[in-house]
Order: C-alpha cells, then sequence, then structure tokens
C-alpha cells in the first residue's frame, strides 16, 4: 500500500505515511519481524515525499532513522545510499530557495560518512545527478559553474561517473542561465559526452536533451538546439544518423520559443524531414503524426491572425502526404483559431471539431484526451471580444454539456476553469450568474476536479460573498482532498 500511494498520479505521500504509521505501530505491539519496516519501506515512503517535493519532510524522516540507528543499531534500519537519494530527489525537485545548498550540504554528508568508513552511504552516479538536478532548477547565476565543477568530481570517482543523465542536466542548465552565450561550451559537452559514453549518446539522448531545453524557458533554447543538430550533421567526431524524434524535439522547441519566426522555422525543419524522406528514401527521417502536430501547435502559439488558415492548410497537406491527424493535432488547429483575435473564431473552431468527429470514432477520440479539444473550443468563446458573443456563450455551454453527458469523456480541471472564465467573460454580474457559477463549482467538487487554477477562475467569476460561501474555510492552497482527487499532475 505504501508503495501504492507512492507510485499513483499524482503521488499520495499522506496515505503512503498513514500506513508506513500503522505498519510500525502493528510492529511495536506484536514484534513480528515479518511486519518490521524495512530499507524499502523507508525507501518508498521517501519517495513518495519526494515526487511531491516535500524535502524538508523526506529529509526529517532520513534524520529519524539516522538517530534511531545509532541509537539502537541492532534493531534499527540503516540509512543507505538510496535513502539519501531520495531526499536530494526531494531537494531537486522543491521549490525552496535554498534547495542547491541543501543538497550540496547533503552530499558533503555522504562524502564524509564514506571516507570515515560506512561504504554503505557512499555517492554514486545518482546522488550526484541530483544535486546537479537541484542546482539546475535554481536561479542563481553561479548554477552553472558549479555544475561544472560537479560533473569534474564526477569524472574522478570511478564508482560515479558522468552519464546521460548528468550530460543533459548540464547542458539544459547552461541554455537555462546563458542561453546561446554558450553555445562552444555546450558543444563541447556533447562532444566529451560521446566522446566517454558513446552507447548512451543517441537519437533519444538528443530528443529527450532538446526536451529539457525547451523547460528551461530561455528563448535561445531553439536556436542552440538546431546548433547542436547542425554540428551533428556536420561532424566527424560524432556518428549518429539523426531520427524523426530528434527533428519532432526540435521542432517542439521552436513551437515553445516565443520566437515571431517559430512556426516559419517549424515549416523549414518539416519541408527539409519530407523531402529528405521523399528524394533519398530516408525512412529515418519521414514526417509523422507528431511532427505535423508540432508544427500546427507552433502556428498556435504564434497569435498570427493567419494562424487558423495554417492550421488547416497543414492538416489538409498531411493527409495528401499520407499521415492521418489525431486529437492532438486537431486540437491544436482548434488552437490557432481559439487564440486568433478572430471575430468567428468559436464559429471555426467548432468546425475543426465536428470535423474531427467526422474522421475520428468516439472511443479512438476518449483513448486520445478529446477532452482537450472541447476545452479549446471553450477556450476560444471564453476570449471572443467581438462579433456574436452570445453565439459564443451558446456554444460554449453546448460543449461543457456534451462533455458532461458523455459516456466516453469526463471534464477535468481545465473543463470547469475554462467555462468559469466563460461565464466571468460573457455574462454580465446577476443572480442568473452567480447560481451558474455556484452549480459549476459544486459539479467540479463533486468530480474531484478543484485544482488552484479553477479556484482562481471560480474567484475572478464571483463576488466575494458567494466565494467564501461556498470555499468555507478552504484556500487554494488548502483544498480538500475529495474536491482535487481527480485532478491530474499537468508535466
Amino acid at each position: 500500500l505504501i508503495s501504492a500511494y507512492s507510485r499513483q498520479k499524482p503521488p499520495n505521500p499522506l496515505l503512503a505515511q498513514a500506513y508506513f504509521d500503522k505498519l510500525e505501530q502493528l510492529y511495536e505491539r506484536s514484534r513480528n519481524e515479518q511486519i518490521k519496516p524495512d530499507i524499502y519501506s523507508y525507501g518508498t515512503l521517501l519517495n513518495a515525499w519526494a515526487k511531491t517535493g516535500d524535502a524538508k519532510r523526506a529529509e526529517e524522516i532520513l534524520r529519524t532513522m539516522h538517530e534511531n540507528y545509532k541509537s539502537d543499531p541492532t534493531n534499527s534500519v540503516k540509512p543507505n545510499t538510496l535513502c539519501f537519494n531520495e531526499v536530494l530527489y526531494a531537494w531537486a525537485k522543491s521549490s525552496d530557495r535554498a534547495s542547491a545548498g541543501r543538497a550540496e550540504m547533503i552530499l558533503q554528508l555522504m562524502e564524509d560518512m564514506a571516507a570515515a568508513g560506512n561504504v554503505d552511504v557512499k555517492p554514486e552516479t545518482r546522488t550526484y545527478n541530483f544535486v546537479l538536478l537541484a542546482w539546475a532548477n535554481s536561479d542563481p547565476q553561479e548554477s552553472p559553474d558549479r555544475i561544472m565543477d560537479i560533473l569534474e568530481l564526477m569524472k574522478e570517482d570511478e564508482t560515479a561517473k558522468p552519464n546521460a543523465s548528468s550530460y543533459k542536466t548540464a547542458i539544459a542548465a547552461l541554455v537555462k542561465q546563458r542561453g546561446s552565450e554558450a553555445t562552444n561550451s555546450i558543444l563541447d559537452l556533447v562532444h566529451e559526452a560521446y566522446e566517454s559514453i558513446p552507447w548512451q549518446i543517441d537519437n533519444q539522448f538528443f530528443a529527450s536533451l532538446f526536451y529539457l531545453m525547451c523547460k528551461s524557458n530561455n528563448q535561445a533554447a531553439a536556436s542552440v538546439a538546431e546548433t547542436i543538430v547542425d554540428d551533428l550533421k556536420t561532424t566527424t567526431l560524432i556518428d549518429i544518423d539523426l531520427e524523426t524524434r530528434v527533428y519532432n524535439s526540435l521542432i517542439n522547441c521552436w513551437s515553445k520559443s516565443g520566437e515571431r519566426m517559430a512556426p516559419t522555422r517549424a515549416e523549414e525543419i518539416l519541408q527539409a524531414m519530407y523531402e529528405d524522406y521523399k528524394n533519398n528514401n530516408n525512412e529515418l527521417v519521414k514526417p509523422n503524426v507528431a511532427t505535423f502536430t508540432s508544427v500546427i501547435d507552433a502556428w498556435a502559439k504564434s497569435h498570427d491572425p493567419h494562424a487558423g488558415e495554417k492550421g488547416e492548410e497543414w492538416i489538409d497537406r498531411m493527409i495528401k502526404w499520407g499521415v492521418a491527424p489525431n486529437v492532438l493535432t486537431y486540437t491544436a488547429a482548434i488552437q490557432c483559431y481559439g487564440r486568433s483575435n478572430r471575430a468567428d473564431k468559436t464559429f471555426r473552431a467548432v468546425q475543426m471539431l465536428k470535423r474531427m468527429k467526422e474522421v475520428i470514432d468516439s472511443t479512438e477520440r476518449a483513448e486520445q484526451g478529446v477532452v482537450g479539444a472541447y476545452n479549446a473550443v471553450m477556450n476560444a468563446a471564453e476570449f471572443t471580444t467581438k462579433g456574436n458573443l452570445e453565439e459564443a456563450f451558446r456554444v460554449a455551454c453546448l460543449m461543457f454539456d456534451e462533455v458532461r453527458s458523455s459516456d466516453d469523456i469526463a471534464p477535468d480541471d481545465v473543463t470547469y476553469g475554462t467555462f468559469m472564465g466563460v461565464i466571468s467573460e460573457l455574462m454580465p454580474s446577476s443572480e442568473l450568474r452567480n447560481e451558474m457559477i455556484a452549480l459549476v463549482f459544486k459539479r467540479c467538487c463533486s468530480d474531484g476536479q478543484l485544482s488552484p487554477v479553477v479556484v482562481k477562475k471560480f474567484q475572478e467569476a464571483s463576488d466575494r460573498e458567494l466565494y467564501l460561501e461556498l470555499m468555507g474555510e478552504a484556500r487554494a492552497h488548502s483544498i480538500p482532498p475529495s474536491w482535487k482527487r481527480n485532478v491530474k499532475a499537468k508535466q
């Protein structure tokens, strides 16, 4: 049960802790060695807290383990590297500003204990990787320098050499803090990684590296990723035949870059892939549904007045080239219209949804997460500022009712938050509006979909009296578990 609550998405450390405490109580009463908490029990509990980034709670458990072992080594569980790693993982995920420094202190403690003869806590590659990640996720300007120092330490340790994850973390941190200024250092790290661990530096390495670079939120991530691709295509020092997934990740980088040229550059990369595939029979770079979807997504994020037409154009082209659009493709196309400033964007978004429903059956739509497409149509209605606002509101109501009454799909927190936004933007303040907001809020809580985003939308849509009446003592940071039980963690 402890393991189950640790592995569930999102993890539930409170229940994992509750069952661990029960296990300890049962052992204390019975002294039955078969139910005594072991290193696996502690490791799983620590992992549950680590996944939520509650580093202080994880460290408290580790400290208790350590103190219990010191006072009674015969009947207590001795902390090992696995336990320390989980606490470091917690600090790496923590939003605490002191996380990197705290991770360093724990690493130093492990090194000191190992040097004193406790080989059970000797740092390994994974240990150092969590410290690297803690630095990468922090903001200090000195982060890249410290990360490079830790990489050097790892290279000197025969039992903790850098692996693919180490290099990806280091490169992503350089992109985050220094952008294109770090291009030469980044290329040096790529070459160093291939030279030291060539079996780990493959297409998957670069695809996941570009994904991490995107998450850095540095606008230069896409141009740096493209420089890496250009280097891989020309250098004789690295022997890798680039595949579709690497180019897809590169296009995704451009899509999320915020650069004005992003959709055009995404199109150029896709076009080059298609020509290489057709002219050279290079199956390795054949565009797939993810390729086209990322290009359409780039247009959706561009806010270009012609993005809607571009999205439709690329759907037509991919069908012509023999690639079937999926739900995510159509959702991106809906967003192309929804994020535009067109007066008819809600109508256009609905037409795209209808087009999707004509070619993808309900079962397949449900499996592919079709609720996102309905949310995108409602989002178009929410931000309609000109044209027929009443029609936009009517469409949003129809979308919400269709999702709520469907046997194949269910509303998520985005559905509820977006529909509250629709009511807020398109309905004048009135008793009827308050009644609708109250009804949607109660349904949301009943479905266990009250996320902090929904709470914010609810607060914006309702008057203070209604907000306090329905929220009670709860706030966005202290939502009752039953109200948020089905909220899925965002990637």
